[in-house]
């Protein structure tokens, strides 16, 4: 599967022909447009205009935006639902693509209930999507908390401004950036913790 960043929570997986997008945003300022022809489209905070723009979504996508148990093309996904403070429903979301189980945090800004994390231990996370030093992202402190706790073998920082201090903390050189991650069931290393910082 490829995986690219597109600046804030949106993320596109495309796995053997299939296109997923993750949390699309609208127009910014400071991140290229995004567009995308897409065939799933998952929204961990449908309420939220910056994380919901379909607008910039071509084609006749299914669309996912409660939480629940779906099985779409061979791929599975998992969406744990949780409310906001302002009583927005949100959701983080665990897929299974060609093996590899991914978690992406969404708008996740707390610390996960003993019962979210029950429930995300019964499986091993491989890839772990986490949203840091941003509006709708957990702090420095509570993301490496989450990163302890939940020990995936692979981590992608997204929604942040800056990521010098989480690269230094990660042991990697922050200009390190690469377009697109390119993995599979095979390719993942599940030895350790490995950082990759994509480039929107």
């Amino acid at each position: 599967m490829n995986i690219t960043w597109h600046g804030q929570h949106t993320l596109k997986i495309v796995t053997h022909g299939i296109t997923i997008v993750l949390d699309p945003h609208p127009p910014q300022k400071n991140i290229p447009s995004f567009r995308a022809k897409a065939d799933i489209v998952s929204l961990s905070s449908p309420s939220a205009k910056e994380m919901s723009h379909l607008s910039c979504i071509q084609g006749s996508p299914t669309i996912i935006d409660t939480p629940g148990e779906y099985s779409l093309g061979g791929l599975t996904l998992y969406a744990q639902g949780w409310r906001h403070t302002d009583g927005s429903e949100r959701s983080f979301q665990r897929w299974r693509i060609e093996d590899v189980v991914l978690l992406h945090l969404g708008a996740l800004t707390r610390r996960l209930t003993t019962e979210e994390l029950q429930l995300l231990e019964q499986i091993p996370i491989d890839v772990l999507f986490l949203p840091i030093n941003g509006s709708n992202s957990l702090s420095p402190q509570l993301a490496s908390e989450l990163l302890t706790i939940i020990e995936p073998h692979l981590v992608i920082p997204t929604n942040y401004t800056t990521i010098t201090a989480f690269a230094k903390a990660m042991g990697i050189n922050p200009r390190n950036k690469q377009p697109k991650l390119t993995i599979n069931n095979h390719s993942l290393t599940r030895e350790g913790l490995a950082t990759v910082i994509l480039s929107p």
